[in-house]
């Protein structure tokens, strides 16, 4: 692959390195703040921590299905010697699916009526911060994708690789985070 440095080249670089732990520390950073929301909730019942640990366990196994269907999709097309591929765009679908889902469920679990409390504010405000990381990771995530497609990729390569990820992450999580509201 020819070397060419663009805007986001360091990102570029992280993303390739850890890429696929990217959106679970967006979860688990959730995770804890829906724990500590629960924990000091007066309305917390033992069905409300339930339903939060279920919940955070089907977004768990999703994203971990997600990571498992790539790596399956990336081992069937070096087995069939496909090379009108982006593996890279298709990484970056699969993380922009599981962005985007974390920021939905964000905004679903936004600021509570009864913030009242610091803490309740302090919570709130932590995933108010936590929102705005996860668009701004977001926007780093299209604007790599952007610079890959442009610097590294024949337009057909990215097509098909944008279409897949679509169809194989985005639309899944698309449809699921519909479902489960």
């Amino acid at each position: 692959p020819r070397k060419v440095d663009h805007a986001l080249s360091g990102f570029d670089k992280s993303l390739r390195q850890y890429g696929p732990l990217m959106p679970l520390a967006i979860f688990g950073a959730r995770f804890l703040i829906d724990v500590l929301d629960n924990m000091t909730s007066s309305s917390s019942t033992r069905r409300r921590r339930r339903d939060l640990y279920v919940s955070n366990f089907i977004s768990l196994l999703v994203y971990v299905a997600i990571t498992a269907l790539r790596v399956v999709v990336y081992l069937l097309l070096r087995r069939q010697n496909v090379d009108v591929f982006s593996d890279h765009i298709l990484l970056g679908s699969s993380m922009y699916a599981m962005t985007v889902t974390e920021a939905v469920i964000l905004l679903e679990r936004g600021p509570k009526a009864n913030a009242d409390s610091t803490l309740n504010i302090a919570i709130t405000a932590i995933r108010r911060r936590l929102l705005g990381g996860v668009f701004v990771f977001g926007g780093l995530l299209c604007g790599d994708m952007f610079f890959t497609a442009r610097y590294f990729h024949k337009v057909q390569d990215t097509l098909i690789a944008t279409i897949t990820g679509l169809l194989v992450f985005q639309l899944p999580c698309a449809t699921w985070t519909v479902l489960r509201a």
